[in-house]
């Protein structure tokens, strides 16, 4: 997707989520986003946790099944992380029912208290949702720069 495109559709989605009635970061129910790639000859998984709280953990795991090694973290503001669930809100995340996979997996899961919603496609899908990529080229790009930068 071109650059502009995405450019238009991040202030498009602040706009609306500055307007919206969804919750803020201070009264928004204890939330987690996790965001996750891997697979292929590795089987290596990795990606980055958000909380509502602000805090931001970059994560690796051997296997689907394996615990998660801690590789870095970080704690913002939950404004600061905001964003990120006003977005998933914005595109009804929870009503998205699209799971697939292939050899490198993609991977999104949004916990509002005690339910999870996830959405995965392989590498080589292209009927994945747009802005299901988006997001996660977004979140992955900044979850690097917070936990490597802190």
């Amino acid at each position: 997707m071109p650059t502009i495109v995405r450019f238009c559709l991040l202030i498009c989605l602040i706009a609306a989520g500055c307007s919206s009635g969804h919750h803020s970061a201070s009264s928004r129910e204890a939330s987690t986003i996790r965001i996750g790639a891997g697979g292929g000859f590795s089987g290596y998984y990795s990606g980055y946790s958000f909380k509502s709280t602000g805090e931001v953990v970059s994560w690796q795991r051997r296997s689907l099944t394996s615990p998660d090694t801690v590789l870095g973290s970080a704690t913002l503001s939950a404004d600061s992380v905001d964003f990120f669930f006003r977005y998933l809100d914005e595109v009804n995340f929870s009503a998205l029912d699209y799971l697939s996979s292939g050899n490198m997996n993609y991977s999104i899961e949004y916990t509002i208290g005690e339910k999870t919603h996830r959405v995965s496609w392989g590498d080589s899908d292209p009927s994945a949702p747009e802005e299901i990529k988006v997001f996660y080229t977004l979140a992955a790009g900044a979850g690097h720069k917070i936990t490597v930068s802190k």
